[in-house]
């Protein structure tokens, strides 16, 4: 159907694309079997694990056509300097920069101080490109650079596993994640013992093919451990050093709120919150166990004597038509987004009922801001 030669083209690629879009579209029952439709799921499978590889190797190429062409640009840079030429030193420094990829972070899975001095992502034209390319935000971007440069550099056998369509991008990220911190000839040696040639009877399948995602990393961190135990403390050192608390909306009103901490930690916080609940259950307490877990974690952490009544602002924002005459405007939660004006005004009538809702006074009305810039004065109000 394909050409050999044609379809590594763009234009061979992009009929491909429109040869998969008709795969499975006519909709009748009786056009296949249902064993020739497990097949051909199977089979895109393996399409799209080889399409991560053409890309790894695609992007590995691009880096290294573009730090060529920054080498070119740093020596134009000299010549500037050597004239005394500020302004042209400056431009092809800028210039050299935008070509090159910062391969600090390939090493250390960590963005070096002149990265974090360049902006918040780290980013360079290479990133920039990439990220463009594959509709990826920047920051994924610089992770697909970081994996197509471990792949191609330091760890073939993965590589050829994700081309023959046995391991697929994800499990790829995976073994590259897990051994950031290891030299190029240590990430060979981990390559070669979890994953090994393709093609090894039984070894490929019986190995990366048959496990889970979890297992995985448990094999690949074994054998890192034992590779190089130092480095692997070294970062559990400087991970303690990152821990933090977030929150990242959830779907229908709900919220994540996640802390990442040490592990001896969060295994004391889990283990407390799980005998607050066997307790409440034991004694007759009605909810489940997650919930009463979810609900001492928010006791114990704002001091209220109930999970839901919540003493802190929210800064709930809705127009007054929402919160009075039922208008169905959306309203915003600020670090949560949009949530339903119904559930907006449920919430800000308990908050009156418990006297505890304070009004403050728009500005702007919300269709033609997005959103209300408030002034700092505040009321209570109460239930009537």
């Amino acid at each position: 159907m394909f050409d050999g030669v044609a379809l590594v083209s763009t234009e061979g690629l992009e009929a491909l694309v429109s040869a998969l879009s008709r795969v499975g579209s006519d909709g009748r029952p009786d056009s296949m079997s249902d064993q020739v439709r497990v097949d051909q799921v199977a089979a895109l499978e393996r399409i799209k694990a080889a399409a991560a590889a053409a890309q790894a190797r695609l992007t590995a190429a691009f880096v290294e056509s573009q730090e060529q062409v920054a080498q070119a640009w740093l020596e134009r840079a000299r010549e500037c300097s050597d004239a005394g030429d500020f302004d042209g030193w400056r431009a092809a420094r800028q210039q050299a920069r935008a070509a090159s990829f910062d391969d600090n972070g390939v090493a250390t899975g960590q963005r070096s101080t002149r990265s974090r001095r360049r902006g918040a992502s780290g980013l360079t034209g290479v990133v920039a490109q990439v990220a463009l390319a594959r509709r990826e935000s920047p920051v994924r971007g610089a992770q697909h650079v970081r994996l197509a440069l471990a792949l191609t550099q330091d760890m073939p056998h993965t590589l050829a596993a994700l081309e023959a369509g046995e391991v697929s991008e994800w499990r790829a990220q995976i073994i590259v994640t897990e051994t950031a911190t290891l030299t190029s000839e240590q990430h060979t040696l981990v390559d070669a013992e979890v994953v090994g040639p393709v093609g090894d009877p039984g070894d490929l399948v019986e190995q990366v093919g048959a496990w889970g995602d979890r297992e995985l990393v448990r094999r690949v961190r074994s054998v890192a451990y034992r590779v190089d135990a130092a480095s692997v403390m070294a970062r559990a050192a400087k991970a303690e050093g990152e821990r933090r608390v977030t929150i990242r909306p959830a779907p229908d009103t709900m919220a994540y709120l996640t802390a990442l901490l040490p592990l001896a930690q969060a295994v004391a916080a889990h283990a407390a919150l799980t005998a607050a609940a066997d307790a409440a259950r034991a004694g007759g307490d009605e909810r489940g166990k997650g919930q009463v877990m979810a609900d001492t974690f928010v006791t114990r952490l704002t001091g209220q004597s109930a999970a839901d009544a919540v003493p802190v602002e929210v800064q709930l924002v809705m127009t007054d038509r929402a919160l009075l005459a039922g208008d169905a405007t959306p309203a915003q939660i600020p670090g949560y987004g949009i949530v339903p004006a119904a559930w907006a005004a449920t919430c800000s009538r308990d908050a009156r009922v418990q006297a505890q809702a304070r009004c403050r006074t728009p500005r702007s009305a919300w269709e033609r801001a997005g959103a209300h810039s408030l002034t700092s004065r505040r009321r209570l109000t109460r239930n009537r």
